[in-house]
């Protein structure tokens, strides 16, 4: 790579690179371009382009400074697209006003990106290419009311092959099932919503460094092959979505005590969407506290070439908010020591422990595989047959609709332009407009394998989605995805989020969190670091006292031996949310360890009170993990909505599931909305049947909303534990009996450390301990402070 064209430049100086772009009125002509230094300081005229790099080695020329210089494919299509045709256009892009080749550069540039980013006159973010339905997408993003496909008959935003994949399912072919008129509705509903979410799902949505980009940029610009919508057309466009009415169909929303039964159904992939608008709310409200330990933990689904950058993609956001002024971009250390270092950094700003609740246990842990989802129609019509002969279920009459294909084999459409007139409607309506592969035998077939076998039952559109196995989903470097039959690899979404053990991240001390790993069963944390008046102050407010030894590894930290486990349940590990603990059955058995007081005798019980009832009141306080600063409501009214979630006289009906709701009419749909909706009343009678109820059932279907949502966010992937003293507490999954219970200088919640060699212990995880989560250990007898050697 030529280097000559780079000057050099003052970084301590805020001095950095611009790039100006020659204009034309040819897409393909070459790119002509010119860098030339500006101070930050002077306020440059310039706009700031965030994209994702791409797969490496894949280059274009472009002409910069008179000599010719290779650029990544994605940042060469990002200037064309950026290339104004009668006038210059100035942009900062990282892979070119930085010399790459420079690595000291680099570490010095580095720093003042959250300011090129803040001071430009907006951010273009360059999502790729685009696919041959995305049309319909950037429809819904530039209306203010979306796309209505019926009222536009299809037209030139629904070419001939898309119109294909809805024709035969269409009610007209169906016109005796009243279902067939509903599910058309929903599967046109993801035809005209599905490349939305497909855009959501670009890789430039999964990259660390895009968040701090996109938070501090004044105006943020979406940009997909020529054209553009701003960053509020995505919310409009979402809530859309989770309206869910469109065409044909009303699709109903199965909604009780505030949970959504299947709520994939109205999935709008959005995610790190969610995340990026509430940090971009409170930074350009003024508010640059931004929670360093939200950035750490909460995008940790992010992926990053570099491990490193989990840390250094922070630093602009992080030193806003005071934190991170000792740690400088450094390559050359490995990502442990980086992981390590911004621990102790943090202590050290904050005086606190609370990097301690971030840590999850990781090591050895079997990720599950990873399922791909294809949300366009062209893709999901890959691997099914859209014109089968399906069965709404016994006694039902069959229709056309879609089927999956069995394994190995492939839809290919035919070449839409050579059909004409009456031969495309009519291929069009038995849905005969491809032929199909069987990759198993590698041949090539006129009919469906599922052609004149028994109908298969009619699955739920949203269950489309799911790539099946041998099938894998990859983006080209311009953003496009791909879905294609390859058994070969896995059917995993690419690049994987697997665990991370690289570069002696295995080796990690226990106290250091990893913040490239993300498990399927790491619990909510128990802090919520966004809330100035903190849940807990187990520690009392004293500062932490933390001493590190970085050539060992360790971590000394003071605080109180305070208990020990006794005895432990299993976890409860949630795939779904339930509104009474009748839905989970192992929650149950919680409540039997809890309320055995012969398992600590002959100690006392600490919940004072009547012996039985003390402890009642104890369990469902631990069920809420509550706060004693900030208690959920009255007691008088939750011990009686927490023992109707007991659910003892099953009242409580079941959320449907989604397969149950798939070969539904309108009427059936909102029917069974109307008689899960009827829990409310039934809540209502199943309070008045309890004993000493006597409160006003005004608000209360809110605070059960509220309550069953506390108790999924703490208990998922817990576990309720009784201590030798008679406390009862939750506790990460892979605790065990025997962790010593301890309340450490600087932490806000307990902790459980496991003796590993006397003296060193290693750090199982954070715990809720009813009764002291309020400083009542440290209020006490302080004799027995003590030190802890975490390695």
């Amino acid at each position: 790579m030529a280097t000559s064209v780079f000057s050099a430049i003052d970084s301590a100086a805020g001095e950095i690179r611009l790039l100006t772009i020659s204009p034309s009125e040819s897409q393909e002509d070459v790119l002509i371009c010119h860098l030339a230094p500006a101070l930050l300081s002077s306020l440059p005229q310039y706009e700031a382009l965030s994209y994702t790099w791409g797969k490496p080695n894949v280059f274009s020329d472009i002409q910069l400074n008179g000599q010719p210089f290779p650029v990544q494919e994605n940042a060469a299509a990002a200037l064309r697209r950026l290339r104004h045709e009668k006038t210059p256009r100035t942009v900062w892009v990282d892979a070119i006003c930085i010399n790459q080749m420079d690595v000291r550069e680099k570490e010095g540039q580095l720093p003042l990106m959250r300011r090129i980013y803040e001071q430009s006159e907006q951010v273009c973010v360059w999502l790729g290419e685009p696919t041959e339905s995305t049309e319909l997408a950037i429809q819904e993003l530039q209306s203010e009311l979306g796309v209505d496909f019926v009222a536009t008959g299809g037209k030139s935003l629904v070419n001939n092959y898309l119109a294909s994949l809805l024709a035969p399912s269409h009610p007209l072919r169906n016109i005796s099932s009243g279902v067939a008129w509903q599910w058309f509705g929903q599967l046109e509903n993801e035809l005209q919503k599905g490349d939305l979410r497909e855009l959501m799902s670009r890789p430039w949505w999964s990259r660390v460094w895009i968040i701090q980009e996109a938070v501090v940029g004044k105006k943020i610009i979406f940009m997909v092959g020529g054209d553009s919508f701003p960053w509020g057309a995505i919310e409009k466009a979402l809530s859309r979505i989770r309206n869910g009415t469109v065409g044909l169909s009303i699709t109903t929303t199965v909604t009780v005590f505030g949970t959504v039964a299947n709520p994939e159904t109205y999935s709008a992939n959005d995610r790190t969407y969610q995340l990026i608008s509430r940090l971009r709310s409170a930074w350009h409200a003024g508010s640059v506290q931004i929670s360093i330990y939200e950035l750490l933990y909460e995008f940790r689904h992010l992926e990053c070439t570099n491990q490193r950058d989990r840390v250094f993609g922070w630093l602009g956001l992080a030193r806003a908010g005071g934190h991170f002024e000792d740690i400088a971009p450094d390559y050359t250390s490995s990502t442990r020591d980086v992981f390590m270092k911004s621990a102790l950094s943090i202590i050290g700003d904050t005086g606190t422990l609370d990097i301690l609740n971030c840590v999850r246990e990781w090591r050895g842990v079997q990720k599950p595989p990873n399922q791909a989802y294809a949300f366009s129609l062209p893709d999901q019509a890959k691997y099914h047959d859209v014109g089968a002969m399906v069965s709404d279920g016994p006694g039902t009459n069959s229709r056309r609709g879609w089927a999956r294909l069995p394994e190995g084999w492939e839809r290919i459409p035919r070449n839409e332009q050579r059909l004409g007139g009456f031969t495309m409607l009519k291929t069009m309506w038995k849905g005969q407009s491809a032929r199909y592969y069987d990759h198993n035998t590698n041949t090539t077939h006129e009919e469906s394998p599922l052609e004149g076998k028994e109908p298969p039952v009619c699955r739920h559109v949203a269950l489309q989605r799911e790539v099946p196995p041998g099938w894998v989903k990859t983006w080209d470097n311009l953003g496009r995805a791909t879905i294609k039959y390859d058994p070969a690899r896995t059917s995993s979404s690419s690049p994987p989020q697997d665990l991370d053990t690289s570069d002696l991240l295995d080796s990690l001390p226990s106290w250091v969190p990893n913040f490239s790993a993300i498990t399927h069963l790491d619990p909510h944390p128990f802090l919520d670091w966004s809330d100035t008046n903190p849940l807990y102050n187990a520690c009392a407010s004293t500062p932490a006292t933390a001493v590190p030894n970085f050539n060992n590894k360790t971590l000394t930290v003071e605080g109180i031996h305070f208990d020990t486990i006794l005895a432990i349940s299993s976890p409860w590990h949630p795939t779904s949310p339930i509104i009474s603990r009748r839905a989970a059955p192992i929650l149950s058995t919680w409540e039997t360890l809890a309320l055995n007081t012969s398992l600590f005798s002959p100690h006392p019980c600490p919940y004072h009170s009547s012996l039985l009832e003390g402890r009642k009141e104890a369990l469902w306080r631990t069920h809420l993990a509550s706060s004693p600063t900030q208690p959920l409501a009255d007691a008088t009214k939750l011990r009686p909505l927490m023992e109707a979630w007991y659910d003892r006289t099953s009242w409580a009906t079941h959320l449907p599931a989604l397969e149950e709701t798939a070969s539904q009419t309108l009427w059936e749909g909102i029917s069974a909305e109307v008689d899960v909706g009827k829990q409310h009343w039934d809540l209502h009678a199943e309070l008045r049947r309890q004993e000493g109820y006597d409160f006003d059932t005004s608000g209360v279907d809110g605070l059960y909303a509220e309550l069953i949502k506390r108790i999924q966010a703490v208990c998922a992937h817990r576990a309720l534990f009784v201590t030798r003293r008679g406390y009862m507490g939750l506790a990460p999954w892979n605790a065990r009996v025997g962790d010593a219970v301890c309340v450490l200088k600087g932490g806000k919640t307990p902790f459980l450390l496991r003796e590993k060699n006397e003296g060193l212990y290693s750090l199982v995880g954070e715990a809720f301990v009813q009764g002291i989560m309020g400083g009542e250990v440290m209020k006490g007898d302080l004799v027995m402070m003590r030190l802890f050697c975490l390695i």
